[in-house]
């Protein structure tokens, strides 16, 4: 494990702290707190938004958009003990140690909805979050060079560490990244060369 130090500390979500793709499980949580609330009208919209996923019908960030929306309606504590049943199940070790024994900076950078993605990171003891959101009915999805845009309107053009399971999803953030370690099977954390050779 990396030696906690200071400076800006940047992680992923999906397959770095975590060893699933959030999203999904989230959306089976939503739809089951949903029927559970007797909440028809909003439950038909959701399904529907997934329906016409599966035909391709609507984009990914179509139903993304939906799912932030119809989430952010749900009482946090129920997303917050959500949160805290995935970081317990599917965390990885390895990773939650490294970013809670940080003693700088920490932020969470994720393509993830913010309506999860901050019950998540505060159970890393990580307060900054950059995550895909709705805005003036429009989905900021936070994915690629829209993670190094979040960090700019941050006020940072680097971190120091950058932790992610996607070197080509995530190249930009590795680019304005001193060092940048890389999430594989397991949960393993090695540290990625950039500039072999130089």
């Amino acid at each position: 494990m990396p030696d906690a130090r200071t400076g800006v500390l940047a992680t992923d979500l999906d397959g770095t702290v975590v060893d699933v793709n959030t999203f999904p499980h989230f959306v089976r949580f939503l739809t089951r707190r949903l029927v559970a609330a007797r909440r028809p009208v909003a439950l038909a919209r959701l399904v529907a938004a997934g329906g016409l996923r599966r035909l391709h019908v609507v984009s990914h960030h179509g139903l993304k958009r939906v799912v932030c929306e119809l989430g952010a309606t749900l009482p946090p504590a129920e997303v917050a003990e959500w949160a805290r049943l995935v970081l317990a199940e599917h965390g990885h070790p390895e990773v939650v140690e490294t970013v809670r024994g940080w003693t700088g900076r920490a932020l969470l950078t994720t393509a993830a909805p913010q309506v999860y993605a901050v019950h998540l990171a505060a159970l890393l003891g990580i307060t900054e979050v950059h995550a895909s959101h709705v805005r003036g009915g429009a989905l900021l999805n936070n994915e690629g060079p829209e993670k190094v845009r979040q960090l700019a309107l941050a006020g940072l053009d680097r971190v120091e560490v950058f932790l992610t399971d996607d070197m080509v999803i995530d190249r930009p953030m590795a680019q304005v990244a001193d060092r940048v370690l890389e999430v594989g099977p397991g949960g393993r954390i090695r540290t990625v060369d950039l500039h072999p050779g130089s």
